[in-house]
């Protein structure tokens, strides 16, 4: 079997960059199986740097360092105006003026400029001055850089002009951090509204119309982006920090319904005459997007919540679980002395090649197909067999306890499997064969604990012989057994079987060994919680 570039593959590309870190293999799994993602843990475990360095490693910027398309020792500019490109990074860029002095500009400073001309707010029509003016008005840098005009005027055309000529060239950021507040009680801090107060003129001449303003958030502004020709086959990642602070049903159920339909739109606004289908509501003048009043969900989005549990928090309905891959982040004691023997920041993350954000995009999206639609291969052999077994053992399991999983819970569990067995295929021979003949069990046990677990809460008399039962079946004994933790076993009919006490699923297994070791371990933690406290969450 020949293994093509990790250019087409491009997990191998993430996973040498990250999979020594925490979760990394776990995150590229979970995110190419389901494009929405929950990462929970204490605070200050990293949960947003992780999920902000893998949404900034599939940027959709790769052929560019800092977001512009430019290589060191390049031009900008023309004639006497014209600048060298002298060094690129993540932060500045820094070029050398005709008489070879260096002046450093942050990336920030030259995407507001850039923001600027793409927008329509300024154009070379307008003189230096009135272009830096336009500028300066909202910027987040004070008139010292704004001075450097010439210079500036010259970085931000070079990129707009390529642009133009290509639209595959793309400027903005692929992901924006949202800091979900604790006030969001309905969707205008997602998606805006119409803002009758605000009016902003449409159309020149005879046929300019004053229009609302729509009230934009950094979600819309995503969204629009992603959706924007060009950019479909680049992934977006809409990252929303605390995501608990507020009840997610309230202001994410639009959300929350669209993600799940093939073709699902948001809705926005209802302005404008029925008759125009393209009618649009500027976010400031000049908008060169504007909103729509409907919106088809973009596919090419991927949604990653962190989340803190305390006293200011919101727990989580299956309604959103039952979406989700919640990936937990746990710090233990080695890893907490490793660090103080040499604290450190978090790495900067790195760039993915040219091409590789386009692949996981690509992969991700035949990921979500079904097999005879042209998915991924389906299962097959003794591993389909097997993992169709468990999964039906621990419904069977959940029924009894009342927390029974449904459709989507089974279907997203094998999509992950065949996930990580085209990965294990794209490896090696060897690799693929170690896989089928016992490695899916471990991938099983992480969906376990990401797709089934997480729903899973209640005082002792609603969980407490449900969470024996699973312990039990996921360290190694059969259902039969599993079932003798609930008074009347199976059915709920048999007298002679009146229930085993909770501590016993604590004991250690017989042989040493677990049937899925991650679900174990987590369900013993779960045990310990609920008898110290009478109550437990999945979350806590």
């Amino acid at each position: 079997m020949s293994h093509p570039e990790s250019k087409e593959h491009p997990h191998k590309a993430f996973l040498e960059a990250f999979n020594g870190g925490r979760c990394g293999r776990t995150l590229l799994l979970s995110a190419l199986a389901k494009p929405f993602l929950i990462l929970t843990g204490g605070s200050g475990t990293g949960k947003t740097q992780l999920a902000s360095a893998f949404a900034g490693f599939y940027g959709n910027t790769s052929k560019t360092t800092g977001g512009f398309p430019f290589q060191v020792g390049e031009s900008v500019g023309e004639g006497s105006a014209a600048y060298r490109i002298t060094r690129l990074t993540p932060d500045f860029i820094e070029i050398a003026n005709p008489n070879g002095s260096l002046v450093q500009f942050p990336n920030d400073l030259v995407k507001e400029w850039i923001s600027a001309i793409v927008d329509g707010r300024i154009d070379r029509s307008k003189g230096q001055r009135e272009q830096r003016g336009i500028v300066k008005e909202g910027s987040v840098f004070d008139s010292y850089y704004h001075g450097w005009t010439a210079q500036l005027i010259g970085l931000a055309w070079g990129v707009a002009d390529r642009v133009k000529a290509d639209p595959a060239v793309v400027v903005r950021e692929n992901h924006t951090i949202v800091p979900v507040g604790a006030d969001w009680t309905d969707n205008r801090q997602v998606l805006g509204f119409v803002n009758h107060l605000r009016t902003s003129s449409v159309g020149e001449g005879d046929t300019a119309t004053e229009r609302p303003v729509y009230q934009t958030t950094p979600v819309l502004d995503l969204l629009l982006e992603a959706s924007r020709p060009g950019n479909e086959r680049f992934p977006f990642f809409l990252i929303l920090d605390e995501m608990n602070l507020s009840h997610v049903e309230r202001y994410f159920a639009d959300f929350l319904s669209v993600m799940e339909q093939r073709d699902g739109v948001l809705t926005l606004h209802s302005e404008g005459p029925r008759e125009d289908e393209h009618f649009c509501l500027p976010r400031y003048a000049a908008d060169p997007l504007g909103v729509p009043r409907t919106l088809p969900y973009p596919q090419n989005l991927f949604v990653i919540g962190t989340v803190n549990v305390d006293e200011t928090t919101y727990m989580f309905s299956p309604k959103v679980l039952d979406r989700a891959n919640v990936i937990e982040f746990a710090v233990e004691s080695g890893q907490i002395d490793e660090f103080l023997a040499a604290p450190h920041e978090y790495p900067e993350p790195p760039k993915a090649d040219d091409g590789v954000a386009e692949a996981f995009l690509a992969l991700a999206k035949k990921a979500r197909l079904d097999p005879d639609k042209g998915g991924l291969d389906a299962l097959g052999g003794t591993a389909a067999d097997e993992a169709r077994e468990h999964l039906v053992t621990l419904f069977e399991i959940l029924k009894r306890g009342r927390f029974e999983f449904a459709y989507r819970t089974a279907n997203e569990v094998m999509r992950y499997l065949r996930v990580c067995r085209y990965l294990a295929a794209e490896e090696s021979d060897d690799a693929l064969s170690a896989w089928d003949e016992g490695g899916w069990r471990n991938d099983l046990d992480a969906q376990i604990v990401q797709k089934i677990l997480p729903k899973l809460h209640g005082s002792m008399g609603r969980v407490g012989r449900l969470l024996g039962a699973l312990t039990a079946y996921c360290g190694g004994a059969d259902a039969g057994a599993a079932f003798h933790y609930f008074p009347g076993g199976r059915e709920g009919n048999d007298s002679s079987i009146t229930g085993l006490p909770l501590q016993n699923a604590l004991e250690p297994v017989e042989g040493g060994g677990h049937r899925f070791s991650k679900s174990r371990t987590k369900l013993e933690t779960m045990i310990q919680v609920l008898l110290e406290e009478q109550f437990v969450s999945f979350i806590n």
